[in-house]
C-alpha cells in the first residue's frame, strides 16, 4: 500500500514531467511567456488540490499527490521569479 508520502512524490514527478514537456526546448521564449506558463500550470494543481478538498470525504492519497505537484511548480516559479532556472536541479 502506498503511503502520503509516496503520491506526494508521485505529484512532484508528474508536474516534473509536465513542465520538461512544456518548457523544455521553449529556451528562447521570452520570461513573460515563461511565466504565463507557470502561472497556468499552478493554477492546474492548485484546481486540483482544491476539487479533492472540496470532496465530501477527502481521499489523503489524490490530496498528497496534487500537494506535490503544486510545491513543484511554484518552486519552479519562485525560482523564474528571481530569475534562476530550478527545473534542471528538480529533475535530476
Amino acid at each position: 500500500m502506498k503511503t502520503t508520502m509516496t503520491n506526494y512524490e508521485e505529484g512532484r514527478a508528474a508536474a516534473i514531467a509536465r513542465l520538461q514537456r512544456l518548457l523544455c526546448g521553449r529556451e528562447d521564449a521570452s520570461p513573460e511567456v515563461r511565466f504565463f506558463i507557470l502561472r497556468e500550470e499552478a493554477a492546474y494543481w492548485r484546481q486540483l488540490l482544491l476539487h479533492h478538498t472540496d470532496a465530501d470525504i477527502p481521499a489523503l492519497p489524490w490530496l498528497a499527490y496534487s500537494r506535490g505537484g503544486l510545491d513543484v511548480v511554484e518552486t519552479v516559479w519562485a525560482a523564474h521569479c528571481a530569475g534562476e532556472d530550478a527545473l534542471p536541479r528538480l529533475a535530476a
